[in-house]
């Protein structure tokens, strides 16, 4: 098979104009399935990078007409307390603000996040720790934890968390733990803070609270949907007209996240499928019309004692070789087409910083490859 491999080499040296066509057509359909796919490996079909994901849930008010909405604090507050499925449940939300870290001002995305917040995601700070029951309640410390990056940029990497205090108005936060470099979540927030900082709300129609639990050992989904569902319209029956929720939707956060990106990638993934097809279709009808005129030399060859098998062995030496050369220069484009398609799409895609050319999209450039050769045989 290496002497198969050699002859196809010089084979297609002795053709350059051929190779460089066929080679090319081939990497811009495998460079833009490999990027493509990396995108969907990371932002569909990964686990998040939490402990359990699978046991996180998202949770939503439901209005009469049918929209999916965010709580209102005492909505939260009583599904909180009554429920019997959910090991934690927080709410939290998000704003962009002036924080003074460090020796400047900086424009910073600061979440503000209920005490089981951390709980229910399953993740701590590598430095220092998270709040304390008494810090997030309504009058608790000022206390802050920021992300590896914020950290590292603005507060020096100093160990000593306490004495780098942030300032956000006219108030200042002791900064008590840093978060794992991989942490993001909200997405972009740099500073944790606890909600209890503003004051309760009584309104039960004033939204914002967006909501995640983590379910009970031993608890489905279909069964924390059944008891959620049923503490929405038990709220609904309570205060009538003074709540919009008639209901409470449960979605698996990685669904969540996600929402309607899910369909967009995979009908890009198709079409970038059936571009590759396209692409194996004209090579093959190059390599035809190559073989064709190639008949004397095969002629030749036969009268000198080449078997068929022979013959067909280097016919596939000569696709192999192509399709692994068009794999390589398909990866090269799409270590490009990923950085620009996550740079174009930073606010419509979901984990854009998980999203990579990595070991599993290489494995599936070289399974593709492998395909697109026994494609160009047939």
């Amino acid at each position: 098979m290496f002497s198969d491999l050699r002859f196809a080499f010089r084979q297609l040296l002795k053709n350059p104009g051929f190779t460089a066509v066929a080679v090319l057509t081939l990497a811009l359909g495998i460079g833009a399935n490999t990027a493509i796919f990396s995108i969907v490996d990371a932002v569909l079909l990964r686990p998040l990078p939490y402990p359990q994901a699978e046991k996180i849930v998202s949770l939503s008010e439901v209005n009469k007409q049918g929209n999916q909405i965010t709580f209102a604090e005492p909505n939260f507050l009583d599904v909180h307390a009554r429920n019997h499925t959910l090991a934690a449940a927080a709410q939290y939300n998000m704003q962009l603000t002036t924080v003074l870290g460090g020796s400047e001002p900086v424009r910073t995305r600061v979440a503000y996040v209920s005490g089981d917040f951390y709980k229910a995601l399953g993740v701590q700070p590598t430095i220092g720790r998270s709040f304390l029951s008494a810090e997030a309640k309504t009058g608790g410390q000022p206390v802050a934890v920021v992300s590896q990056g914020y950290w590292q940029r603005l507060l020096g990497s100093r160990k000593d968390l306490a004495a780098t205090p942030i300032r956000l108005g006219d108030r200042s936060y002791t900064v008590v733990g840093v978060m794992p470099q991989s942490f993001n979540f909200p997405k972009d927030a740099e500073i944790w803070l606890p909600i209890e900082v503003f004051p309760p709300s009584q309104s039960r129609t004033a939204h914002g609270r967006r909501v995640i639990a983590r379910l009970r050992e031993g608890v489905t989904l279909v069964e924390a949907r059944a008891e959620l569902s049923a503490l929405g319209k038990q709220l609904k029956q309570e205060h009538g007209t003074n709540v919009d929720l008639v209901d409470i939707a449960t979605l698996p956060l990685q669904e969540a996240l996600v929402g309607e990106v899910s369909q967009s990638l995979w009908v890009i993934l198709a079409a970038v499928g059936l571009l590759l097809l396209v692409a194996c279709t004209n090579v093959a009808n190059l390599l035809l019309a190559q073989a064709t005129a190639r008949r004397r030399e095969f002629a030749v060859r036969t009268a000198l004692g080449a078997t068929r098998w022979r013959l067909a062995r280097q016919f596939i030496a000569e696709n192999l070789l192509l399709a692994l050369l068009a794999g390589a220069v398909g990866v090269l484009l799409s270590f490009g087409s990923v950085a620009a398609l996550v740079a174009l799409n930073q606010g419509n895609l979901p984990r854009a910083d998980e999203i990579s050319v990595d070991a599993r999209a290489l494995a599936f450039t070289l399974a593709l490859s492998a395909l697109v050769a026994v494609a160009l045989g047939l």
